[in-house]
């Protein structure tokens, strides 16, 4: 079934109820998530930040009777589909439940309440799309900027408060430290300077927080959300799994995925072993002057092996940017893309999307720049490119606007999109990128197996009881890092319990396709043209048939 057949048939009244729902929970957004808002492309809460982050107690005063009210709004309509409802509706149904019980579930599944670093990047976000929104003057930038202060002071000293009131898990608040100076920094190099400066209110705000979280009351656990959460999770995307049964699963995939890394060494190098050809490649890497113009050539050739191989429509679009990474960004991941939201008018898309890399910066020392361009040597910057524009995140992208309605666009399904990318990086090897270069089959292996390590070491931290250290050890073991690797990938695995999502996520779109390509007259591109033409709507909604035939 193509997506566009989605929309055959409506129920008005049904359809019209559903699209109430939907204007509810977009209202909600804007009012109590301003930053998710605007990262949709609603810029009605530019200058604010989420409140929830700076009272604890938000969620239950605030947010839950609004979420309580879309409930009960939903719930008759979820009842009125039945066999004969056309599957736009039924899709739609499903997916504002999904929305609806994902906003119930984020602050727990997050620790929100014990997580100043999560209030503090979030921050740093609704300051990014404030200072690069485009469309917006000077005065109102400034305005804006002046309404962005005032909370910001505000959320320091809530925070203040709540890490003399609150025990934090160790890790969260060595996290919250780092991510107030990066928060500031990034304020005080391209804040400040439009509004004369940084405030007497804010320094001291900040030295507050500062000296708070030091003194304040740590535990080295309460880090782990729970199973009971990610449990909660699955449900929301449509799966019927448990933790436990994924865990298992994950360590039958890695003991292949490692076998199948040293084979793909060999391939490269025979008797060398993994760990030196690896330290190896990275010897191929661009001047760390050069790594950012190294991209957007690695990026142009992507694009283009993509087209011919015809892997997938490329709709038409601007040229992705290129560009360093904001100091923010960089606290969180060594590359990402940022794309204007569903939500975000025609006219303000401010030239499409930008691939973020931490490249090396001008301050850096000599050895620092060396590492930094060794980190993305010529095979690793191939796939992390292809994982973030062409096929990945970028051409998922591109491809939301043919969805049937616009809730599909924000559906948000993280096993999807990380899924989709992650799956991605798998075609330059089975459609042979670079005529088949075995560094870069090598690189994706390793990729496979750091995201199967990721799955097992969030799903045995959050879902289980095993001690951070011990994750460390299978990182630097299994996944041949160096032990300062392997402590920040525990890191995020700590921080991100939902990192578990890509390969869960590849898993599933190969099984699809493994089925899709089996039936009469389908093809690689008719099979992604119809899983892209969905949105981001969780795989385990969607009707088998969706995603099997051209949209």
């Amino acid at each position: 079934m193509a997506a566009a057949a989605l929309s055959a048939g409506a129920q008005p009244g049904l359809r019209a109820g559903l699209d109430a729902v939907y204007a509810g929970y977009r209202a909600f957004l804007v009012e109590h998530r301003p930053i998710a808002a605007a990262l949709q492309g609603d810029a009605r809460g530019l200058g604010r930040l989420d409140p929830g982050y700076a009272d604890g107690e938000w969620f239950d005063r605030f947010e839950a009777p609004v979420l309580d009210a879309l409930d009960a709004a939903l719930c008759p309509l979820e009842a009125a589909v039945d066999a004969t409802t056309p599957p736009t509706e039924a899709l739609l149904a499903r997916v504002l439940r999904g929305r609806i019980d994902a906003a119930r579930l984020d602050p727990v599944l997050t620790l929100r309440a014990v997580r100043p670093d999560l209030a503090f990047d979030w921050a740093s976000e609704a300051l990014d799309l404030l200072l690069g929104w485009p469309s917006v003057s000077a005065a109102a930038r400034r305005r804006l900027l002046v309404s962005y202060t005032d909370a910001l002071v505000d959320l320091l000293r809530a925070w203040s408060v709540r890490a003399g009131r609150t025990v934090l898990p160790a890790v969260f608040r060595r996290l919250g430290l780092d991510a107030a100076t990066d928060l500031f920094a990034l304020y005080r190099d391209h804040a400040a300077p439009r509004l004369g400066g940084v405030s007497a209110a804010l320094r001291g705000a900040l030295a507050a927080l500062r000296k708070a979280l030091r003194a304040a009351s740590v535990t080295t656990e309460g880090f782990r959300c729970g199973g009971a959460p990610i449990a909660a999770l699955l449900r929301i995307e449509g799966l019927s799994t448990d933790p436990g049964a994924l865990l298992d699963d994950a360590l039958t995939r890695l003991d292949e995925e490692a076998d199948a890394l040293v084979a793909a060494a060999t391939r490269v190098r025979p008797g060398a072993g993994v760990r030196r050809v690896m330290a190896e490649l990275a010897l191929d890497h661009a001047p760390p002057h050069r790594l950012l113009a190294s991209t957007r050539v690695c990026v142009t050739e992507l694009a283009a092996w993509v087209r011919d191989a015809g892997l997938v429509t490329l709709p038409p679009s601007p040229p992705v940017r290129v560009a360093a990474a904001p100091a923010y960004l960089r606290a969180l991941a060594a590359a990402c893309l940022d794309v204007p939201g569903p939500w975000r008018t025609a006219a303000g898309q401010g030239g499409g999307a930008c691939f973020y890399l931490a490249s090396p910066r001008p301050t850096d020392p000599p050895e620092v720049a060396q590492a930094t361009a060794r980190a993305f040597h010529r095979a690793r910057l191939a796939w992390v490119s292809a994982h973030e524009t062409y096929p990945g995140h970028l051409v998922e992208h591109l491809h939301r606007p043919r969805a049937a309605h616009e809730a599909f666009q924000i559906a948000d399904s993280e096993v999807f999109i990380e899924g989709w990318a992650h799956y991605a990086e798998g075609l330059l090897v089975s459609h042979g990128f670079r005529g088949g270069d075995p560094a870069i089959a090598l690189g994706v292996a390793w990729a496979r197996v750091l995201r199967r390590l990721r799955m097992v070491a969030a799903l045995r931290l959050h879902a289980g009881d095993t001690p951070p250290v011990v994750v460390e050890a299978m990182f630097r073991r299994v996944g041949y890092v160096s032990p300062g690797e392997a402590r920040r990938e525990t890191l995020r695995a700590i921080f991100e319990p939902t990192v578990f999502t890509y390969s869960l996520g590849r898993d599933l779109i190969e099984a699809r396709r493994e089925a899709a390509l089996r039936r009469p007259g389908a093809t690689l591109r008719t099979f992604h043209d119809a899983l892209l033409g969905v949105g981001t709507v969780p795989l385990g909604l969607r009707p088998p048939d969706v995603a099997v035939t051209g949209g």
